[in-house]
């Protein structure tokens, strides 16, 4: 669309008055300027034998500019044998950066793979998936390089052999293809803007030249979550930024990306998926699912409740979806209604494994980890570091007793701990079947609780 509107710029624009931007720069400036682009980029030897065509073909495009047949007084007259020469030369490097520049997209889409692969299963470290990264980005931009000489090329070509008028308005090949590298110029400098600053023009913003930022979702102890669109896919994804006072911090910098790893090994239909990472600049994003709805928290706020038959519903999805992950030994460990989305079809998602511990030894073996989470529904034995699928469930009983009951079930530290709370029932409109459930739920010791979510999610339809 650019390139378009700025070739019709260029054709409509009065002799002697040149196009916005291009005749001010030229088309050799234009496409030294998605040379330095490249360069920014630029990462290995396969970069560096592109980069050398690269130079060899803005040489050879100003020897044709010196040889355009349609520059007035003798300056571009020159002999139609050399002028033709220097085509077929030009053509032939740039087949050749053509072919370089397919070879590094098919080996650096195989060693993408392997290294993001690598990444997610713990064996690559993130400087080696910043390198593919960088090699993808640097294959656009010479790619970009040599489209825009390619309708250079084709616009000199169509000059003539010195038919062109000598002067006034531009012919229209070279209008289109000074255009044409004008609109490349700027879709390589969007590209390369950091996700903060703004377009000449525009308000878009682009994170690694494919997410547009929208909105900001919440945040949390590790980041702040955005809305924003793939602009290649043109899907909705949710990114997950790490804190500015956090990156520079190895251990939060770590927990990070043990997060990408983790959550990237679960695919439920219950849960959040996790499609890739980003880096731009210091900062680190993963890009999730996005997912339509509200948590769960906003539906129980100011005390309302869920009615019997979507409380069952809902948490027999939940209850699916911690299954599920404890079978793959990965924990939780902060589940609360905030972390729980309700989509507009009434179905769960489970998200915000930010702070989820993978169980070396089993999924129903207690280990020792930092204390993390959220007090209020954290189980006693969390609260000191210790954590197990019943940890998780305990969590699940906390959510479930709020959302019938419209209120959390312990008053303070000590009550938790002794496993005293109010039962459902003395609510009004709740079934007294419900208060064995619960009771059961919220033992404060974990070998008298239910062990699987499929375990409690009986005992609720049975009550």
């Amino acid at each position: 669309m650019v390139p378009a509107v700025l070739a019709l710029v260029a054709l409509t624009s009065a002799p002697g008055v040149p196009a916005p931007g291009a005749a001010a720069e030229g088309p050799t400036a234009l496409a030294r300027r998605l040379r330095e682009q490249a360069r920014e980029v630029s990462s290995g030897e396969a970069c560096a034998e592109i980069e050398k065509g690269m130079d060899e073909l803005l040489r050879l495009m100003e020897k044709l500019e010196a040889l355009r047949p349609d520059l007035p007084g003798g300056a571009g007259g020159g002999p139609t044998r050399e002028r033709a020469r220097a085509r077929a030369l030009f053509r032939d490097r740039l087949e050749r950066h053509s072919d370089l520049v397919t070879a590094l997209f098919a080996a650096n889409r195989r060693e993408s793979s392997r290294q993001v692969g690598g990444f997610f299963a713990g064996e690559k470290d993130s400087a080696e998936v910043a390198r593919a990264v960088r090699l993808r980005a640097f294959h656009r931009r010479a790619q970009t390089f040599g489209d825009a000489a390619r309708v250079y090329l084709r616009a000199h070509e169509t000059l003539g052999n010195g038919d062109g008028p000598p002067g006034g308005r531009r012919p229209l090949g070279l209008a289109v293809a000074t255009a044409l590298l004008v609109g490349a110029a700027a879709w390589g400098a969007r590209r390369r803007r950091p996700s903060g600053a703004p377009d000449a023009g525009s308000r878009e913003r682009l994170l690694a030249g494919i997410y547009r930022i929208e909105r900001e979702l919440g945040r949390g102890g590790m980041g702040v979550v955005l809305e924003a669109l793939d602009v290649e896919l043109q899907r909705r994804v949710a990114l997950k930024r790490m804190r500015r006072e956090l990156s520079s911090d190895p251990r939060a910098l770590d927990g990070f990306l043990n997060e990408a790893r983790v959550v990237a090994a679960l695919k439920h239909p219950y849960i959040v998926e996790i499609h890739t990472f980003v880096r731009e600049g210091d900062e680190l994003y993963l890009v999730f699912e996005y997912v339509a709805g509200r948590p769960l928290s906003a539906e129980l706020a100011g005390g309302k409740r869920l009615p019997p038959e979507r409380l069952r519903a809902l948490f027999g999805q939940v209850a699916e979806a911690l299954d599920y992950a404890h079978s793959q030994r990965v924990l939780h460990r902060d589940l609360k209604p905030a972390n729980i989305m309700v989509t507009p079809q009434d179905a769960i998602k489970v998200m915000d494994f930010g702070l989820a511990h993978r169980a070396r030894n089993s999924a129903a073996q207690a280990t020792r980890a930092g204390a993390a989470g959220t007090l209020d529904y954290m189980a006693p034995e969390a609260e000191q570091g210790i954590v197990s699928r019943e940890s998780d469930l305990y969590s699940l009983g906390v959510c479930l007793y709020e959302a019938a009951t419209g209120r959390l079930p312990f008053a303070d530290l000590a009550a938790k701990r002794a496993g005293g709370f109010p039962p459902p029932s003395a609510v009004s409109g709740v079934s007294p079947a419900l208060d064995p459930v619960l009771t059961r739920a919220l033992h404060p010791d974990p070998a008298r609780r239910f062990h699987t979510g499929a375990e409690l999610l009986a005992s609720l339809g049975a009550a």
